[in-house]
């Protein structure tokens, strides 16, 4: 399960490679995305329409942490599953 006390202990990837991804057990299709500079953003993903889709909810922070994230991506998956899209954007994969 994605906790605000195991992303204290994520390593970024090393500088120049490819983002990290790492998957909730618990909630499928909520995750984080670790970039080479070391940022952490909550995401969720799907696939839609025989399309895979990816939205960003926000980046970790003291404001944002593990649990609005997990709301969020709940709301936005049951939004998905009704055909919506949700208030902003999704970033095609």
């Amino acid at each position: 399960m994605i906790a605000n006390t195991r992303l204290k202990r994520v390593t970024a990837p090393p500088r120049g490679s490819a983002d990290t991804f790492i998957r909730d057990v618990e909630l499928p299709g909520f995750g984080v995305r670790v970039k080479p500079t070391g940022t952490i953003s909550f995401i969720v993903e799907a696939r839609l329409h025989g399309k895979s889709k990816r939205k960003v909810l926000g980046i970790w922070s003291e404001e944002y942490g593990a649990d609005e994230a997990r709301a969020d991506a709940k709301l936005e998956l049951a939004l998905w599953g009704k055909g919506e899209q949700g208030q902003s954007e999704i970033e095609g994969l």
